[in-house]
């Protein structure tokens, strides 16, 4: 498929290709005056426009708003015009806010402009005097979370003690959770969520190399570090990057859940980050959910999940860092080191990786790459209903109906023969695959690179409580009353 001015016949009578127009031509040096303001002189180049440091600032303050503020609003104004994008201030919000912090530049640069204009306070209670002409502040107070992955692998640093420094230094509270702490039993009762338990609980171990994924209780005595480690030896190197993203969104959820009074749970993540979630999403198998991972906010059990980030690309996030010199790390190397292990070839074996290298690289001669793949993927919508049952335990979105069956038609894999009614009911209650969705049936598959790689793992928590949870409930379903 190729885009541009119309084709024109070449000197054999043949009509030549037309091809994707490039980067516009910079104006010269001394005609380089900011299209904004049109009096200072320009110091930036986005998408092929010139922009003072000013006008900078002020437009990136601006894109963040636009993002924050609808989903800041009361639901009763929401419903009345729901495509009103003003920007009015927001009331003061009823809980706190907690703010997810990695390192990168988009995170860096969302808690500098917050702080910056003033929409987190200090927690003492103090209100903004509007007859002096103060603004109203958004979260009485706000804290800073970090998910630490430098456990995972020997290539990725920890961040934990510079972050730490910086939450410090704007006042705000600071949690650390490492993420080999989603296997840890004890993780709730720190969080505050559910009280410690005294005897230990049974924890699930899964049969990666099973077609049906056997599920068993038993009692184990690695610790949580070993247990994640075991669990991505087991996995395929492709399907690593995706399983630690769950894993970081299951930590995020659970800290929400747990802290009190939070009302809100802003991340980072960028435009640039969104388009390569929406070309690797749709490659992993995820079409059915993306439109849900996609959304600018959505209400999850008890606060907002918030994307402020999402018309900003990780060039401009940098860019804004560099101008008011804000450290930032935005490599998160998942990639890297003993996780990289196991490939047959050179290079990125994830598609996340993949796609992130071909997105940079097309970005330096197309700066409307991003923005074309993010407006694409917002014209997204979601076909299913609200069928809170129907709810995959390892990435917590809906699924499609009869994944696995979908699957045998699709991929090369050996499933198990048809069972009958009977036999389907007691393998779903002791298997893993008939409750996971298609993309995450996919992020499952075994490594077949290693003779020695591990033939099952120990499940993480927050899969083991879903679990748990549907097996009560499918044996106290005939009791169940419902809901008409």
């Amino acid at each position: 498929m190729s885009c541009g001015s119309p084709a024109q016949a070449d000197e054999h009578g043949e009509p030549e290709q037309a091809l994707m127009p490039k980067r516009r031509p910079i104006p010269s040096r001394g005609s380089r005056i900011c299209q904004r303001c049109r009096e200072a002189r320009a110091m930036f180049i986005i998408r092929s426009a010139l922009y003072c440091r000013s006008c900078f600032e002020q437009n990136m303050r601006q894109r963040l708003m636009r993002q924050l503020y609808p989903a800041l609003r009361p639901d009763e104004a929401r419903s009345k015009n729901p495509s009103k994008r003003d920007n009015v201030r927001p009331p003061i919000q009823r809980g706190n806010a907690l703010i997810a912090l990695s390192g990168g530049a988009g995170s860096m640069a969302m808690l500098d402009m917050m702080i910056a204009s003033g929409f987190i306070g200090q927690g003492d209670g103090r209100r903004a005097d509007l007859k002096k002409g103060e603004k109203e502040i958004l979260w009485d107070h706000a804290t800073v979370v970090h998910v630490d992955f430098s456990g995972v692998s020997d290539g990725i640093e920890d961040r934990t003690e510079w972050l730490q420094g910086v939450a410090a230094a704007r006042g705000l509270k600071f949690i650390a959770v490492k993420a080999e702490d989603v296997f840890d039993v004890g993780l709730a009762a720190r969080l505050g969520l559910q009280k410690a338990s005294e005897r230990p609980m049974p924890v699930l171990e899964v049969g990666i190399h099973d077609a049906g994924m056997s599920l068993k209780a038993t009692t184990s005595s690695e610790t949580p570090l070993q247990s994640l480690k075991r669990m991505l030896a087991t996995l395929s190197p492709a399907s690593r990057p995706a399983f630690l993203c769950n894993v970081l969104d299951a930590i995020l959820e659970q800290v929400a859940r747990g802290l009190p009074d939070v009302s809100h749970l802003l991340l980072g993540e960028t435009s640039t980050r969104q388009a390569q979630r929406i070309i690797s999403g749709t490659a992993l198998g995820r079409g059915w959910s993306l439109p849900l991972e996609l959304a600018s906010s959505c209400k999850s059990e008890g606060y907002y999940q918030v994307r402020a980030m999402k018309d900003i690309s990780i060039k401009e996030a940098s860019m804004y860092c560099w101008v008011n010199r804000r450290a930032m790390q935005n490599h998160r190397k998942w990639t890297a080191g003993d996780l990289h292990s196991g490939s047959r070839g050179k290079g990125s074996t994830s598609l996340e990786g993949l796609t992130e290298d071909f997105i940079a690289g097309l970005s330096v001669t197309h700066p409307a790459t991003v923005s074309t793949i993010t407006r694409t993927g917002e014209k997204l919508m979601f076909a299913g209903g609200d069928d809170r049952d129907s709810i995959c335990p390892l990435c917590r979105l809906p699924k499609e109906q009869d994944p696995l069956e979908w699957k045998s038609k699709t991929s090369l894999t050996s499933l198990r023969p048809a069972l009958t009614s009977t036999e389907d009911e007691e393998s779903a209650r002791f298997d893993l695959a008939p409750h996971l969705c298609y993309g995450c049936l996919t992020t499952l598959t075994a490594s077949a690179s290693k003779k020695g790689a591990p033939q099952s793992a120990i499940l993480p928590q927050w899969i083991s409580d879903r679990i748990r949870r549907e097996a009560m409930r499918s044996e106290i379903s005939e009791f169940l009353l419902d809901d008409t």
